[in-house]
């Protein structure tokens, strides 16, 4: 049985040390970074599979809806993703990428959708470095 506290803080971990690396690099990688963010799409995205089967693909709305503390989670959740998305747009049109078609993977897959744009971005920008370098 998954023990959910451990899980949690073992995410809380991951999280601080990723912002942390990400906050002390100094210059744009040149290696292909891309594939930070999308191996964590894959791994969430996979994750994310189980309570979906188990708990149903709504199941999320019980956490969100019942009390001031659910709603606050889901609202900071909803201001996430917006603010990301707000940030990334720029970078994603100015490598082709179009902004419409990710809205709805957004709004019904959250930080995975997010993470699978990022991914797509970055790997964008990196392509077109390397071929700017040849």
């Amino acid at each position: 049985m998954l023990d959910y506290g451990s899980a949690a803080l073992v995410g809380t971990v991951i999280a601080v040390g990723s912002a942390a690396l990400v906050a002390s690099s100094k210059e744009r990688a040149t290696w292909p970074v891309w594939l930070v963010p999308g191996v964590l799409t894959v791994g969430f995205g996979a994750y994310s599979i189980w309570p979906v089967i188990n708990e149903g693909p709504l199941g999320f709305w019980a956490n969100h809806s019942t009390n001031g503390w659910g709603l606050q989670v889901w609202w900071d959740l909803l201001m996430a993703v917006v603010a990301a998305f707000f940030l990334m747009l720029p970078r994603a049109r100015a490598v082709g990428m179009s902004s419409w078609p990710w809205v709805p993977v957004l709004f019904c897959t959250g930080s995975i959708g997010l993470f699978a744009m990022l991914t797509r971005m970055l790997y964008l920008e990196h392509r077109d470095a390397q071929f700017l370098t040849q």
